[in-house]
């Protein structure tokens, strides 16, 4: 049996500045999960935060799911950059490295997406080639072993009509 998995990675919707997705998010968010309707996923994770946990229940009521919020998928202002970074690389490799076959949802802001690319591509996770993802975007990434390789990036192709601003 070959030992792959699939995450979808995503950047939480258009929100309010207190958290709540807007109008345009609530839209974009059932536009992903409509783009992932036939992805058969079996576990979905978010950052803690309101916008993240709105869009991954979003796309997991979909498919039957419970979110799990992860602390470890946030960016900590509080923190270090540095202690951000090994924290987000933590928790993305314990949620890469769960389960032969399995697919998973991983809802997390912008910049731990970034953190999280950057990983797959092989760059160091400080480099800023690679912009950070908008709202609501999807990334696909294959994880073979211990390896991942990114299948499509920071895509909006699923916002159609809506565009990325809704």
């Amino acid at each position: 049996m070959i030992d792959e998995r699939r995450l979808y990675l995503v950047c939480p919707c258009d929100s309010e500045q207190h958290g709540d997705l807007t109008a345009v998010g609530v839209r974009q968010a059932r536009a992903l999960g409509d783009a992932l309707g036939e992805v058969s996923l079996q576990a979905a994770y978010s950052a803690p935060d309101l916008a993240a946990m709105e869009t991954a229940e979003a796309i997991a009521h979909r498919h039957g799911l419970v979110v799990r919020p992860r602390p470890g998928l946030g960016f900590d202002p509080e923190d270090a950059v540095g202690l951000n970074r090994a924290r987000i690389l933590r928790t993305f490799d314990h949620i890469a490295l769960a389960g032969p076959g399995r697919q998973t949802l991983v809802v997390a802001p912008a910049i731990a997406l970034g953190i999280m690319i950057r990983r797959c591509t092989g760059e160091t996770p400080t480099s800023g080639d690679l912009q950070d993802p908008e709202p609501a975007s999807l990334t696909e990434v294959l994880v073979e072993g211990r390896s991942c390789h990114l299948v499509r990036v920071a895509d909006h192709s699923h916002l159609g009509a809506l565009g990325r601003s809704g």
